[in-house]
């Protein structure tokens, strides 16, 4: 089985293996989807469109006669729980069963070797705005993602800036080096602003992104490091995740604090005075640490989270 996801910045093909979105196409055509698929204009399109899809002569090849079936079973089956999460978020849940297969081919322009299963439209209720978390007015703040100048974790990267950005935190890039970033998956990012010419009072939170190049390129580098100090003591939102906790701790900025990281940091995380606690998250005052990819949804929301009490601490009183 595949899966695709149609959101308003492009289609999405979900890689399992990765548990990451790689994007296929950068067009918004959920308004034309929703349209083809229900046979009428002005369709609810839904903030995000998913695809079921499936090639038969897979399933015939180790199903034999049976290979139908088995795939009508299993899209039933996930489509099932994609309805009993999408409701137990209080989203809107809209299905269309009778899948018109060239409909779907001819927005998407992505599943020409599959067939289209099932769609979902998923989205909150009509007049209702998404729940809004504590960060509250963190959509006035700003963020400077510090990224090695290559092998960075791809997907920390793309799901941490992607969450910032939705919330409506501007999203800055630095580095060592100007130009394309490698990640470690192949992927690649271009640089805002070299590190030695970012001004952390220009920004309400640093993160740090993880990957082996965190590593060998940050863990005692002394701008990067200064940075850190920097941000610490202006009382800045200080976040790392995967591998990245541990340039906080070569820092001297997780003494006493409890601290998580990708399970390779351990050793160094408690040299550098944390109490680690080896969950996905944790959040401690204004600082935030995350084991990797898999965590990055609950670190985008921990940020968000101390954005908004650090907003909220020097707002000044309403009348």
């Amino acid at each position: 089985m595949k899966v695709y996801f149609v959101l308003p910045d492009g289609t999405y093909y979900y890689s399992p293996a990765d548990h990451a979105l790689q994007q296929l196409a950068d067009d918004d055509v959920r308004e034309a989807l929703a349209a083809a698929l229900l046979s009428q204009t002005g369709a609810p399109s839904g903030g995000c469109q998913v695809i079921l899809g499936a090639s038969l002569q897979d399933f015939s090849r180790r199903y034999g006669t049976r290979g139908r079936t088995v795939m009508s079973l299993q899209a039933g089956r996930m489509s099932q729980n994609l309805q009993l999460a999408a409701v137990a978020q209080g989203l809107t849940f809209v299905s269309v069963d009778a899948v018109d297969a060239a409909a779907v081919r001819r927005v998407t322009r992505v599943l020409r070797t599959l067939e289209p299963l099932y769609v979902a439209f998923l989205g909150y209720p009509a007049g209702q705005a998404p729940p809004v978390s504590d960060h509250g007015t963190a959509a006035q703040a700003s963020a400077l993602l510090v990224v090695p100048p290559q092998g960075f974790q791809d997907d920390e990267l793309l799901a941490t800036r992607r969450a910032l950005e939705q919330a409506g935190v501007q999203v800055m890039i630095a580095s060592t080096r100007m130009g394309q970033l490698l990640g470690m998956r192949g992927g690649n990012v271009r640089a805002d602003l070299l590190l030695n010419q970012a001004k952390i009072e220009n920004f309400n939170a640093v993160v740090f992104i993880g990957g082996v190049g965190a590593i060998e390129s940050y863990l005692h580098n002394p701008v990067v490091l200064n940075l850190v100090r920097q941000a610490n003591t202006q009382r800045k939102v200080l976040a790392a995740i995967g591998t990245a906790p541990s340039i906080l701790a070569s820092a001297g900025a997780l003494k006493g604090a409890r601290a998580t990281a990708y399970i390779s940091e351990q050793a160094r995380l408690v040299q550098g005075g944390a109490l680690y606690s080896g969950n996905p998250v944790e959040r401690d005052g204004l600082t935030v640490t995350a084991t990797g990819a898999l965590a990055a949804p609950a670190f985008a929301q921990a940020i968000l989270d101390s954005l908004g009490a650090t907003t909220r601490s020097v707002a000044p009183p309403t009348q």
